[in-house]
This record gives structure tokens, sequence and C-alpha cells, in this order.
């Protein structure tokens, strides 16, 4: 389910969802998996211009040529490393938004980017972070917190964080929430206001647990599954599926937990399964149910080890085979899930009858 099919079914469902606030917040970018690809052009352009530049300058100081003619070319070169800068903030501002919709491929692909193309702008970064420009502060926070490019040190990533999130910079206002100090409630309800999915969830889940409010969870869920969050969209699953604080409703289930399923969450991909196996707030679908499980099982989910193992044990959705069973079986065993002993021990049971 795209973002864009999904903002349609929330308009379907009829949620309450107010407009994301705006204000002064400097906002996180929406996540782009083939940002890299599209600025990768203007990077090796960059770095060709820095170096031809660079080398321009050696010869016209050896050379002794005219100073009107030196400035221009350090004129043209600061304005190629400002341009590389610029990129370097949104390189971190990516990084930030998968780690928020957990989109772990994309940002370690947005990190490994950022230490081939950008070692060198963490002086300039730091030149516009005294000046008080959040972006950079942010940008170092994060450069600090991940140990990519400078040293790993939490001390300054809060420092910069910090000095960030006064100038309501969305990302660093939630990674303010884990630095020492006062004001923790403020800033996760500034980040969620602002627009970042992961203090939106949190918040939501509060709603839940602690006020045990439907509208208010539904509200900040939402919003943080609007943006991809997967959790937040397999919490509303669950919700509708229990009836927890909501009219239980498996249709609405079913969707919000196919969304999570499709962006990765193990646990969601197991759901997904067994309510197709079941036909619930779905038509039946056994082969669907064992594909899901599959994913799942591989992600390493145990409940979902047990699932696959049970279709190859009754051979539903695929072809019976007990020993690839077993294998699945034990490795959910190994975690401590207490249904793949049982079916073991029923296994090796049923081949003794067998024996006899």
């Amino acid at each position: 389910m795209n973002f864009l099919a999904f903002a349609l079914l929330i308009a379907f469902l009829g949620l309450a969802v107010s407009a994301q606030a705006q204000g002064d917040f400097i906002a996180m970018p929406a996540l782009e998996p083939d940002f890299d690809a599209k600025r990768l052009p203007e990077l090796q352009r960059l770095r060709e211009q820095i170096r031809a530049l660079t080398r321009s300058l050696e010869r016209e100081k050896a050379t002794k040529a005219n100073k009107a003619s030196r400035d221009e070319r350090f004129k043209d070169l600061d304005a190629a490393r400002n341009r590389l800068t610029d990129l370097a903030v949104e390189y971190v501002a990516g990084i930030e938004m998968a780690e928020s919709v957990v989109r772990v491929d994309v940002g370690q692909a947005f990190a490994d980017r950022y230490k081939k193309s950008f070692f060198d702008t963490v002086w300039r970064l730091g030149q516009r972070a005294k000046g008080g420009d959040a972006r950079a502060q942010a940008t170092l926070g994060a450069l600090h917190r991940l140990g990519v490019v400078a040293e790993r040190d939490d001390a300054k990533a809060c420092g910069f964080y910090r000095a960030a999130a006064e100038r309501m910079h969305v990302a660093a206002l939630y990674h303010a929430v884990s630095c020492p100090g006062e004001g923790k409630g403020k800033y996760i309800e500034r980040a969620a206001a602002g627009g970042h999915p992961t203090a939106q969830e949190m918040l939501g889940r509060a709603c839940l647990k602690e006020r045990r409010d439907p509208a208010c969870a539904l509200d900040w869920l939402t919003r943080a599954g609007e943006q991809g969050r997967p959790s937040a969209l397999s919490l509303l699953g669950y919700m509708y599926a229990t009836g927890d604080l909501v009219p239980k409703d498996e249709k609405r289930a079913f969707i919000f937990l196919l969304g999570a399923a499709r962006l990765g969450d193990s646990a969601a991909q197991n759901n997904v399964g067994q309510m197709l196996e079941l036909g619930r707030g779905t038509a039946s679908d056994p082969k669907g149910a064992f594909g899901w499980y599959k994913r799942s099982a591989e992600a390493g989910f145990g409940p979902a080890q047990v699932n696959l193992a049970r279709c190859y044990i009754e051979g539903r959705g695929t072809a019976k085979d007990e020993e690839t069973a077993k294998q699945w079986l034990g490795q959910a065993q190994t975690q401590g899930v207490k249904e793949a002993t049982v079916l073991l021990d029923w296994l090796a049971a049923n081949k003794t009858r067998k024996a006899d």
C-alpha cells in the first residue's frame, strides 16, 4: 500500500486526523528511497568542480597570478563547498527520517554515501552551527550520535541536538528527549506536533496505556502510520482486531496490518498470515497465508516460525514437508516459543505410533 493509498484509506475510515502542525518547525523531509540516485550527478559534478578549482588555485599561487583572479576562484570554490554542505545536511535529514520509519536499509545507504562523499564537511557545518544554524546543529548531533565522519560522542550529540531543539528542529526535538536535563515532555510533544513519526507513535501509545483515550490514540497513531511507521499501523490493526478501546472491526484491522506487513513489520506479517488462513477480515487464502508466515519466519519472528511449520505439517498452502517443519520448529524453540516444543513432541510421538 503506497502512502497516497493509505491517506485515502484514512479518509475512508473517517478517522479524525488533524492537519500536521507547521508553525515554526523545521520539519523532517519525506523519505525518498531514490534520493541518492537523484543527487549523485550533482555530487559528482561538485566534487570535480572542487578538485578543478583547487588545482587552478594552486597553479595561480605558483605563478603569482593576479589577486582578482584568485579571489574569483576562491569565491567559486566556497560556493561549491557550501552547496556540498547543503547536500550533507539533506543526507543526514534522510538518515533521521529513515530511522523514524524503521527503514534501516535506506538509512545505512545514506550513511555510507555520507562517509564517501561528505567526509570534509564537518568544519563548515561547525561554522554554521556556531552561527545558530539549527539544521547544521542537528546534522552535527546526528553525526556525533552515529559516529559517522565525526567521533561518536553522546555528550556532543546532545549539545547540538538541544541547541537545534530550541529552534524547533523536529528531529532534534525528538533526540533531545533522551538527553540529560529538563523539558523532556515538552520536547516529545513538540516533536510529535512537528511530524516526527516515532514521537507520534509514542504519544499514541501513551494515550492508550496511560489515558485510555481512543480518540487521542487514533489521532497520533494514524499520523505516524500515514508517514509509513510500521509499528503504528500494526498497533492500529491490533486495536481493531481485538476491539481494544474501539469497536471491533476485522476488515479495518486487516487493512492496517497489511500496510504494516508490507513495510516489513514481522509481527504484522504473521498476523496477516493468520487472518488470511482463517478468513478473518478478508477472504480465506492458504497460499497467501503461507507466504506471509514465511516472510515473518525468515525475519526471525518465533510465532510465525511455528505457524510456518504447521503449514508444512498440514500441507496448508504448500506441500507437506515434516523435515522442513522440524527445522523451523527448532528455530522457534531456541527463542522460547512453547508451541514449538509441543509440536516437536507431537511429531515425535506420531512417528513412534506409525512405527508401531
